[in-house]
């Protein structure tokens, strides 16, 4: 749905460049808004509605790299702990999905909380044993 942090660590241009249409000297900082490349409705439908399928291909078999999936940044900065993480969220999303029978305790969806990461307002969910 998003990213842990809303802006990747800062860049800095090693010459001058043109991105987009913009001019930046040489020694400029960029900042890449990670929030809202997982959010780019021309490359995400419904960018605002969490749909894990937009990920997977359509025999279900493939996960689909979208070259605006950013939730661990890219290149040579990028999340050092993502191998890691994707493999703690799996195991435990595992055994939790294999338990229990989670929803929203509402249709309202969940809102994001901005700070120095991004997590979400609070929000109820019910919980049932499987």
């Amino acid at each position: 749905m998003s990213s842990f942090l809303p802006f990747a660590l800062p860049h800095c241009t090693t010459r001058d460049t043109n991105v987009a249409g913009y001019s930046l000297p040489k020694g400029s900082i960029v900042f890449i808004n990670l929030w809202a490349c997982s959010r780019d409705p021309e490359y995400f439908e419904e960018p605002d509605k969490f749909n894990p399928y937009r990920f997977i291909d359509e025999n279900t078999q493939n996960v689909v790299r979208s070259p605006c999936f950013l939730a661990f940044s890219a290149g040579d900065r990028k999340c050092p702990g993502e191998s890691y993480a994707k493999s703690v969220i799996f195991l435990v999303l595992g055994t939790l999905l294999q338990k229990l029978k989670l929803r929203n305790g509402t249709e309202d969806p969940i809102e994001d909380k901005f700070g120095l990461t991004v997590r979400p307002k609070p929000y109820k969910i019910h919980v049932e044993a499987m």
